[in-house]
């Protein structure tokens, strides 16, 4: 009886922008364990992918380890991989293949390795990727069994599988489990996730024990054994927690906006002639795979960070020794409604017409933040209409409210002149016995980027044959990282009243805002008139997204009248 053939395939990826005590856990209780495992069992021949990302943390907080790595070569295969281990299919084809050729560099540099196979990120395979990975040059890749069990393939281990016309040969993967060794009766490829290690290094220990038994290969000996392979077609691949890769793009606003975002950016990056490498490996950051998973979507620092490096991408793109500001129409997000975008050397702006007329990105790019990640929570700049009376800031928070009008979520028009975006629409407001007021209000947004501000102008005109009489409120959602922080607090006047996590109002006030001194940044609102202000934190699934920050006014609203409300938003960088 012939002994099985085995190839060890172990596999790792840490998010750009994970917080660091959680890599220097896996670093601790997995990676290095891990490797000293390898080192036990020196006869042992396997196979690696580590990500970019990873690399370049290790590099960061473990440098040893990348020379014993680079000591085992002779044994271990070096697989490669888009560097910054993004979506395959959601990532812009010239990034995804900018992003091999970066990784594969890596290893040479690193391992003096010269890669054959590439890594398809969480195994998000769909139905076009053979094209785009036949381009990579590499010539193989690894998928899991479930894929070939959803499309009825039971046998086999290597196969190949194309689109257009265009190849790759492609191994099924079986994923190992440390809880007991695995019974092998025929060539397998065992794939072994390193973070699953945690808490399970003698099993991890015991599985290449077991494997001393058998002939353990690299993946391109068995490719070079087999260069007949059955072509199959492969279902797309379904996540764990829902039926498609792309569902989040739907589900939450701001992840379908963050991706939408990263393709504008790659457009203006890949359409300039000798950009700084620097810009594309921020761009290219900013593509990690954790922020389009249910998971990671939620984490509010991956999404900040992703932010941060676009930014940077852009920043070293785009002129920033002089002011200019720039504002054009673009259907960003394809729903066939002109969406608005503005453009300076300190700060960009992304207005959307289908969602209130809000803003779904205030980026500061002076300290490199999107200050305005709507995730979970409505855009800013959107209009409520409250019941004066009945209307609390508990229950507001808490969302039992009643909202009078059809604002928050309706259709605005968006139009623009020199340095103003207009946004319009024509709704209804529950007026007197909740009869239905037509109600129109035209918002405008004036940026001002050498002074850092925005004017804010609203027009509110009762359309309608009955008087309003209501509480009128100006969302905005700060994405700020922390909710009880020293460093992040709420200012009213001058001021320091709470920190981010405070649900609270304040009455009879003309200027508020925060400040945060990690970031190096204060934002304040100024009001020409008394204002009532409410504040709360938005919590998603128990993990802290942003704080809502609504200024508020009592107005009544004559029939065929007008009311106008105007305020300015500034943004300051804190001296050091």
């Amino acid at each position: 009886m012939t002994t099985p053939r085995i190839a060890l395939v172990l596999y790792a990826h840490q998010p750009v922008g994970n917080l660091e005590e959680g890599v220097q856990r896996a670093l601790r209780e997995a990676y290095l364990p891990a490797l000293a495992a390898l080192e036990a069992h020196p006869k042992l021949k396997s196979n690696l992918y580590l990500s970019g990302a990873l690399l370049e943390w290790i590099e960061r907080l473990e440098p040893i380890a990348l020379s014993r790595l680079a000591a085992l070569r002779s044994k271990v295969e070096f697989i490669a991989g888009a560097m910054y281990h993004p979506l395959l299919a959601l990532t812009p084809k010239a990034d995804v293949l900018g992003q091999v050729k970066a990784h594969t560099s890596l290893l040479e540099k690193y391992f003096n390795a010269t890669p054959r196979g590439v890594w398809t990120p969480e195994f998000a395979w769909e139905a076009q990727l053979p094209a785009l990975l036949a381009q990579t040059g590499l010539e193989y890749t690894i998928l899991p069994d479930n894929l070939f069990q959803a499309a009825k393939i039971d046998k086999g281990l290597l196969f190949a599988t194309e689109e257009m016309g265009q190849r790759i040969r492609v191994f099924r993967g079986i994923q190992a489990t440390l809880e007991s060794t695995p019974l092998l009766t025929a060539d397998t490829v065992l794939l072994v996730k390193l973070e699953d290690i945690v808490g399970r290094v003698k099993g991890f220990s015991a599985l290449l024990e077991h494997l001393e038994h058998f002939e353990t290969m690299r993946l391109s000996t068995m490719l070079d054994a087999s260069r007949r392979s059955q072509v199959v077609y492969l279902p797309n691949a379904k996540p764990s927690h829902g039926s498609s890769w792309r569902e989040v793009l739907h589900t939450q606003t701001g992840i379908g906006h963050l991706q939408q975002r990263l393709r504008y950016a790659s457009e203006k990056l890949n359409a300039v002639f000798r950009v700084p490498e620097e810009a594309f490996l921020h761009l290219w950051r900013a593509q990690d795979s954790a922020v389009f998973q249910d998971s990671g979507a939620s984490r509010n620092y991956l999404r900040f960070e992703a932010y941060r490096h676009l930014i940077q991408a852009e920043n070293l793109l785009e002129p920033r020794k002089y002011g200019w500001l720039e504002i054009d129409y673009r259907d960003l997000d394809l729903d066939g409604t002109p969406d608005a975008i503005a453009e300076a050397h300190t700060m960009n702006l992304y207005f959307s017409a289908s969602h209130g007329g809000g803003i779904l990105e205030f980026d500061a790019r002076e300290v490199m933040a999107n200050l305005c990640d709507p995730f979970s929570q409505p855009l800013s700049l959107t209009d409520h209409f409250l019941e004066p009376e009945a209307t609390t800031f508990e229950n507001f928070a808490d969302g039992t409210y009643l909202e009078l009008g059809d604002f928050v979520d309706g259709l605005y028009e968006i139009g623009k002149y020199r340095d103003r975006v207009t946004l319009t629409r024509l709704g209804t407001v529950r007026g007197p016995a909740g009869a239905p007021v037509a109600v129109e209000i035209k918002k405008a947004v004036r940026l001002k980027p050498k002074e850092n501000m925005l004017e804010i102008e609203y027009q509110i005109h009762n359309k309608g044959d009955w008087d309003i009489v209501t509480r009128f409120g100006s969302l905005w959602n700060f994405a700020l990282l922390a909710p009880h922080s020293k460093e992040r607090q709420f200012v009213v006047g001058k001021q320091v009243v709470s920190d981010l996590g405070a649900t609270a109002e304040y009455r009879n006030i003309q200027s508020a805002g925060w400040r945060d001194e990690w970031l190096g940044a204060a934002l304040t609102f100024e009001f020409p008139r008394e204002t009532t202000l409410w504040t709360h934190p938005v919590y998603y699934q128990g993990q802290y997204q942003s704080s809502v920050f609504m200024p508020l006014w009592d107005i009544d609203v004559p029939k065929r009248r007008s009311r106008r409300l105007e305020y300015t938003v500034k943004l300051e960088q804190l001296k050091s």
